[in-house]
């Protein structure tokens, strides 16, 4: 056990300590408290108080076995699984008998008659398994169950054992070499070791067996004299294992039918009973055993008691519980510091060990007054026996005196030299170290007292007087009558004044109306505490810093600052306070402030302003009243004491913690898990079952819900356990929950998405763009298409008519060639010059021939249109009489591959020689044709030195000038069709030419032909 349970939290168990602190200090029963534990039945939503078994899950969760399903607890919240006839999708049955956890994420539940079931513990998914629904399940009538992740041993009510794999639905049973007789069917439980591998332990009425799952061999272990540790022969041997719990080194402690406690040593293979000192508890069954630590046992005496066990001294120690009604425990299990207890019929208890405080001393009797001296080395308590009886239950010189003449015991107090002071509301008793008593009677009918220095002070409720009396003889000193200036109380109403000192400072209570008292002049003095809207009935009063701290019946904690004479109301239930009606207020000596209510205690840091609780959780219910000495608390309870020391720590309350149970999708009626972050636009009506992990209280925490996106403010979730949205809207959320924890808050968020419709989404407005575009694409594009093969239609059809025309204008250009040399032969003939005629018709037919070898082409190489040109000019200078001159100009060989339309040029050099040079009377004619090849295509250049263009006109040869000559315009038409055709330019130039004195100096043809790249 660590220190800090041993110093702070749970009671030193070590059983010499316990003996000297009960012999030395109380000298009664040697028992010890269960305190801290919380009761759940039906009422708090228990499905039903009749508890056959339990378990841990690996979050904390407890889930339990009952005759009307099974129920899951996360210290807040009951969730249920019931079987229903008319609902197949159920668990098969409610009468379950048992329940196991696999170790890792499945809860097995064993049915009477109707096989197992398995439920998921993370996304509560279940599954009946029986030889109804499941291939090769070995029975329905299941009587034992172990399990460890996929393996589970089962046996029935025969005594027959299988091993049952769930994943291959296996079934494999275990065959026993021994006898039939041997192996008893009444087994108790089956036990995996868990330190040898392959071995497994079955306890059953008649023996402890083990089964080597490896060797598949059996071994038969039974308690008798010949396998006790102790030589003395026992009458009866203990056979009947009802359960066993493994120690560290691997042997066993095992509890019987008839309430012994077995070792087991199973590497010697004997046995050791330990004696049970605890007579009330012999022959009584011991149902459970559970671990506390390393060290002590809980054990579970069936409808009994729960016991702890030193397993070092091998001693029991014997728990007392505060709420004996209804606690008979049967089954126990715990859980890291938690514990859990049920009953067969009254619900379940619940105990964290991390939270209880201080250190008990439990009395035999009721007390009903409890005092310690200043210097905390004596002690006494008022017992109620038969009459009252004081008892010294601290110090030296011990002694029981009895009170025979008091009645209603109002104060016990150490005064001088330690001696007590008993005050009853009839008699006063003065009480020596020794023991020694001298009662005094009175008539006063004190309601309470206090002794300040010598003093001591009354208050008479008969006629509601103040009373100083002598402390050695009990003689009055002063009376002085107490006004009553309440206008909201009557003092024949229920009164408990308070007296409070401190220092020479002694105030006083009368409802709500606050006194101050000199003692020197018996003079009281009020003290403006309340306004008359905010007067509320003083119930305890402490004084820190001069300034005065007052607990009232129902508005809280005011504090009453003296030099402003100002009044604050410091503490209610709205800002930490358990309950506003106030019973104490006690100052420590590291300036906490002790407030004790009807609830529970909060202890509150004024400078950290930070509140602690201590309740029943801590072992701190039905506190009477708190007493200081020295640097040890005392907390009075009703049959005993709690004490602990100033400098301890507070046990801090564990965080409760809110979670998502669940999410159902209502429109499917599926459950989704809690991984999945995003919904389809159609799963939009979400139920959240949400819970709170808190095993600290058992009252509801301050739990609220939101879902982020769609409300606006928290909204209260104590009383429900699941919120429905319905149809919500695609975007994004957050569900969260959160619950308070002192002055904090814990958060639980759980963001999703709900996705757009598709008919929403960007992707679907894309989409529809792109399907609209391509529509459009697709339209413009067979709209473009049937436009341009049309228009590639007419393209074709006009380059065909270009053709034609091209065709037919060479065809026009040959009869006007034949036309001109024909009139030419017809005038040499005329002539009578036949060697003339017979030269040109000789260069005639060369000519003709070569025309007609080009006819039928449309382009020919610039060098075959060279050779028709070389024909040409020498037919003209033979008509002509040889009066001009030609030179044939050549860029390259590159010119003479070009490809132009045959006869192209003839037209031009025609004009020339008829209309430019053949009038020209001075001087000799000249035509220079040259070729010239550049990167955009090729140039040929058609000079000659004739009259020029506007001579030629006044000369009257109008016919050729008049828009060019007939060959001029054919040639024009034959360049235009070749463009259309090659999508190439092609065109003529003519630009006339002067000389120095501007005179026409001729004339110069310029054509183009475009390259094909």
């Amino acid at each position: 056990m660590s220190h800090t349970l041993r110093n702070k939290i749970i009671p030193t168990f070590n059983l010499m300590k316990l003996l000297l602190v009960f012999f030395l200090l109380v000298g009664s029963q040697l028992v010890y408290s269960q305190r801290g534990m919380i009761h759940y039945s039906k009422e708090d939503g228990l499905i039903s108080n009749e508890i056959r078994d339990l378990v841990y899950d690996n979050y904390g969760n407890i889930w339990f076995a009952t005759s009307k399903g099974i129920n899951r607890f996360d210290g807040q919240r009951f969730m249920s699984f019931k079987h229903s006839p008319q609902d197949k999708k159920t668990i098969s049955s409610n009468d379950i008998q048992a329940i196991k956890f696999d170790g890792k994420n499945s809860i097995w539940a064993v049915t009477y008659n109707k096989g197992l079931i398995k439920i998921n513990t993370s996304d509560f998914k279940f599954k009946n398994y029986n030889q109804s629904t499941q291939e090769n399940f070995p029975t329905n009538n299941i009587n034992k169950l172990s399990c460890y992740k996929d393996s589970l041993w089962i046996a029935d009510f025969a005594g027959n054992i299988f091993l049952y794999k769930a994943n291959s639905k296996s079934t494999k049973p275990l065959k026993t070499s021994l006898p039939q007789k041997t192996l008893t069917p009444s087994i108790n439980f089956i036990q995996k070791d868990k330190l040898i591998q392959n071995q497994l332990w079955i306890g059953t009425s008649g023996g402890l067996f083990l089964y080597n799952i490896q060797n598949k061999t059996w071994k038969q272990y039974l308690f008798n004299s010949s396998s006790n540790f102790i030589n003395s022969t026992p009458t009866t041997f203990p056979n009947n294992f009802t359960c066993m719990i493994q120690l560290s080194k691997g042997n066993f402690l095992i509890g019987t039918n008839e309430g012994s406690l077995l070792y087991f040593d199973q590497y010697q293979g004997i046995f050791k009973k330990i004696e049970q000192p605890i007579r009330s508890l012999q022959n009584t069954k011991i149902s459970s055993i559970e671990w506390l630590d390393s060290r002590y046992l809980y054990l579970c005496f069936s409808e009994k008691e729960l016991c702890l066990f030193d397993t070092w001294n091998k001693k029991y120690i014997q728990f007392q519980n505060e709420k004996t009604d209804g606690f008979s425990p049967d089954k126990i299990c715990r859980f890291q510091s938690q514990l859990v207890i049920s009953t067969s019929g009254s619900g379940f208890f619940t105990q964290d060990n991390s939270l209880i405080y201080g250190n008990e001393v439990r009395l035999s009797q009721a007390i009903c007054a409890l005092q310690f001296s200043s210097d905390n080395k004596e002690g006494v308590v008022i017992e109620r026996r038969n009459g009252y009886q004081l008892k010294k239950i601290k110090g030296k010189e011990r002694f029981t005196i009895n009170l025979p003449e008091v009645e209603d015991p109002k104060c016990i107090q150490f005064i001088r030299k330690n001696s007590l002071l008993v005050v009853g509301e009839n008699t006063f008793y003065l009480i020596q170290q020794s023991g020694q008593k001298k009662s005094f009677k009175h008539k006063y009918k004190i309601k309470t007292a206090r002794v300040v220095n010598d003093t001591l002070l009354c208050i008479a409720t008969m006629d509601f007087k103040l009373i100083s009396l002598r402390l050695s003889d009990f003689i009055q000193l002063h009376t002085v009558k107490i006004p009553n200036k309440s206008k909201k109380y009557h003092l024949n109403e229920d009164f408990n004044p308070v007296i409070y000192s401190k220092d020479n400072t002694v105030l006083i209570s009368c409802f709500d109306i606050l006194y101050s008292y000199d003692s020197k002049h018996n003079k009281l003095t009020q003290i403006p505490v309340f306004s008359h809207e905010d007067s509320d009935q003083i119930t305890a009063i402490s004084l820190i810093n001069n300034n005065i701290w007052l607990g009232t019946k129902a508005s809280g904690i005011w504090e009453f600052n003296t030099v402003t004479q100002n009044s604050v109301c410091r503490y209610t239930e709205e800002n930490g306070l358990q309950k506003n009606e106030i019973h104490q207020l006690l100052f420590d000596k590291k300036g906490r402030l002790w407030i004790l209510t009807l609830d529970g205690i909060s202890i509150t840091n004024l400078s950290q302003k930070i509140t602690h609780y201590l309740d029943a959780q801590n072992g701190l219910g039905d506190v009477k009243t708190i007493i200081q000495s020295g640097n040890t608390l005392y907390f009075q309870k009703e049959l005993g004491f709690v004490y602990s020391y100033i400098q301890n720590k507070l046990p801090a309350k564990k965080s409760a913690t809110p979670y998502l149970i669940r999410i159902v999708e209502l429109n499917g009626s599926k459950q989704i898990s809690s991984n999945n972050r995003s919904f389809d636009y159609f799963e939009n009506s979400l139920i959240f079952e949400y819970g709170v992990h808190d095993f600290s209280t058992k009252e509801h925490n301050n739990l609220a819900y939101r879902l982020v996106g769609l409300d606006e403010d928290w909204k209260n979730g104590n009383l429900k356990n699941e919120v429905i949205y319905y149809n919500l809207a695609s975007g994004d959320y957050t569900f969260q929950l959160k619950v308070k924890n002192q002055d904090k808050y814990t958060y639980y968020s759980y963001p999703f998405s709900i996705a757009k419709p598709f008919w929403k989404t960007i992707w679907f407005y894309v989409l529809v763009f792109l399907i609209s575009s391509a529509s459009i694409w697709f339209f413009l594009r067979n709209r473009i298409n049937r436009i341009m093969k049309e228009e590639q239609l007419k393209a074709t059809f006009n380059a065909r008519i270009s053709q034609l025309e091209s065709k037919a204008l060479r065809a026009q250009m040959n009869p006007h060639f034949l036309f001109n040399s024909l009139n030419s032969i017809r005038l040499f003939i005329l002539k009578n010059e036949v060697e003339t005629a017979s030269d040109y018709i000789a260069k005639f037919s060369k000519l003709l021939r070569f025309i007609l070898n080009h006819s039928r082409q449309d382009l020919i190489p610039v060098y075959d249109e060279i050779q028709s040109l070389k024909l040409y000019l020498e037919f003209e200078r033979l008509r002509f009489g040889q009066d001009f001159d030609f030179d044939l100009q050549i860029d390259g060989q590159q010119v003479l591959d070009f490809q132009i339309p045959p006869m192209i040029i003839q037209p031009f050099i025609e004009n020339a020689i008829w209309h430019g040079l053949m009038p020209k009377k001075n001087g000799e004619g000249k035509i220079r044709v040259s070729f010239q090849k550049q990167q955009s295509g090729l140039y040929i250049m058609i000079e000659d030195n004739g009259i020029g263009r506007e001579k030629a006109k006044q000369n009257n040869r109008k016919r050729s000038l008049k828009e060019g000559s007939v060959g001029l315009q054919i040639t024009k038409e034959r360049l235009e069709s070749l463009s259309m055709l090659s999508n190439r330019q092609n065109y003529f130039e003519i630009e006339d030419l002067y000389d120095k004195n501007k005179q026409p100096n001729g004339t110069l043809v310029t054509l183009y032909f475009e390259n094909i790249n």
